[in-house]
């Protein structure tokens, strides 16, 4: 009798966990086809196509050894002052559907060669993804061309992860020893007046990275106290998800629940919003970003410093649909910036990248990201390096 009790309990566990595995697999399925048809209609948070339906022969910039290294998220740590930066000395792999390309991060975490051998005469690059070379092989990224171009090094001290004015500001004080003659400093305004912008970033007080102070000393930088240092994430965490993430369009609903949980959908909606860009009239932003690069050339000693006002494709297309399209060069950024006058010795310059933006807009930027493609990064180096030239910065100093 209890023989037949323990069959027919057999029976019925593989039973349930037949159905079970059916329903589960169901599920998993329609949440597939949902999320593939949710993700082409741009309906989520993130809409990313996964890697593997894109062969290398529809990638722009393709690496070919790049599969045989990490992730892209296994080199960025945010334990130093300044937030987010690079794992020293790390390759790692930083892949899209529209580009699949291999970084690598020198002896002080640049994406940049060694700089144990620079001269006196390099120039010192500041930015955020832009300057870094977000998707594009280094031979490809702006400091490069820019490089060969002068025919003198550019240090690139570019990072992305949300990287702001206060940021640079605080790495360029860490490594303001390294030889050079002039900075460079990139503004990306779509992200810029945001990045350190606390009260937009409360729903991620985790994240350790600084933020403008009190409206009295917005440079004394501000830490939320739930701030946790980190280094790169867990092997098995970071290849999971690159798992999840390169072969199923569901990951994009996963990511889009998990973001709108934590609180991203605000960000993204401030993002979006007409007047983020050249068009802010967002005063305390506008006014905190115009004191960290002040003190940047405060601090620069002296050096000529270059700034490069980068339009997005957004930036642009307002640009273009204005009735009054130059209004932005009444706001308090543009006007501060602007009035930085040649002091005793050295210029201080600004370069507006708005006023030579082409007709045909599209190929500056990634089909599938807002960044510079190789194009968009060969067309800036080559207008700044046009500015520099006529403008004469940068030459060496004479004797006193």
């Amino acid at each position: 009798m209890n023989s037949t009790k323990e069959k027919l309990w057999g029976k019925g566990i593989k039973r349930f966990v037949k159905i079970i595995s059916i329903q589960i697999g169901v599920f998993l399925l329609f949440l597939e086809l949902g999320s593939f048809i949710a993700s082409k209609n741009g309906l989520l948070l993130y809409n990313d196509t996964p890697s593997f339906y894109c062969s290398s022969s529809c990638l722009e910039d393709y690496e070919e050894d790049a599969k045989d290294y990490e992730p892209k998220f296994f080199g960025y740590t945010e334990k130093d002052p300044w937030g987010a930066w690079h794992v020293p000395n790390r390759t790692v792999r930083h892949q899209s559907s529209c580009f699949d390309i291999k970084m690598t991060f020198n002896e002080i975490g640049a994406r940049d060669k060694s700089f144990q051998e620079v001269s006196a005469e390099s120039l010192l690059l500041l930015g955020d993804s832009m300057t870094e070379g977000h998707g594009v092989r280094y031979e490809n990224t702006s400091q490069f061309i820019l490089e060969q171009l002068m025919g003198r090094y550019v240090l690139n001290m570019g990072c992305s992860q949300n990287f702001g004015p206060l940021q640079e500001l605080i790495l360029y004080q860490n490594f303001k020893y390294l030889p050079h003659s002039g900075v460079i400093v990139y503004i990306l305004l779509a992200n810029d007046f945001i990045d350190n912008d606390s009260s937009l970033w409360s729903h991620r007080p985790d994240r350790y990275r600084p933020y403008f102070g009190s409206s009295e000393n917005p440079l004394e930088p501000f830490y939320f106290p739930q701030a946790v240092k980190t280094n790169s994430r867990p092997p098995f965490a970071i290849k999971f998800r690159s798992f999840i993430k390169d072969y199923f369009w569901s990951a994009n609903a996963l990511r889009s629940v998990i973001g709108f949980l934590r609180g991203d959908h605000i960000v993204v909606e401030e993002v979006e919003l007409p007047n983020l860009g050249y068009y802010n009239d967002h005063q305390e932003q506008q006014r905190n970003l115009v004191l960290a690069h002040e003190e940047i050339v405060n601090i620069s000693g002296d050096k000529d410093v270059l700034f490069v006002i980068i339009p997005s494709g957004g930036d642009i297309n307002q640009y273009r649909n204005r009735d009054l399209p130059d209004s932005y060069k009444q706001s308090l950024w543009y006007r501060r910036l602007k009035d930085m006058t040649a002091t005793i010795g050295r210029k201080i310059s600004f370069l507006d990248l708005m006023e030579y933006v082409p007709e045909d807009t599209h190929r500056l930027f990634f089909s599938c990201d807002s960044h510079w493609s190789p194009h968009g990064n060969r067309w800036a180096a080559k207008t700044i390096y046009q500015h520099i030239k006529e403008n004469e910065l940068f030459t060496p100093k004479e004797p006193k």
